[in-house]
């Protein structure tokens, strides 16, 4: 994970994006950084939505666009770990 990552930061990030976070945003963001912390690696939206019970499309509607790079990068994943298209 991205040691210089805060809540704060996630904020900005998001907002960058045009998000303003949520209850939902913040347990997706909470289970994505948590699965990489135990895998060692960024998760797929399927495993995030697994664990935070919410659906894909709530997922995608939650991080509009590349959903998994938005959330990635709001995460704090690191670059190398995310999806490079």
């Amino acid at each position: 994970m991205n040691a210089d990552w805060t809540p704060q930061a996630a904020e900005e990030l998001a907002r960058e994006e045009g998000i303003a976070l949520g209850e939902k945003h913040w347990c997706v963001i909470s289970s994505s950084r948590e699965l990489t912390a135990r895998n060692g690696r960024t998760p797929s939206l399927d495993e995030v939505t697994a664990m935070c019970h919410v659906t894909l499309a709530e997922v995608k509607t939650l991080f509009p666009g590349e959903a998994e790079e938005v959330l990635a990068r709001i995460a704090g994943a690191p670059e190398l770990e995310r999806k490079t298209s």
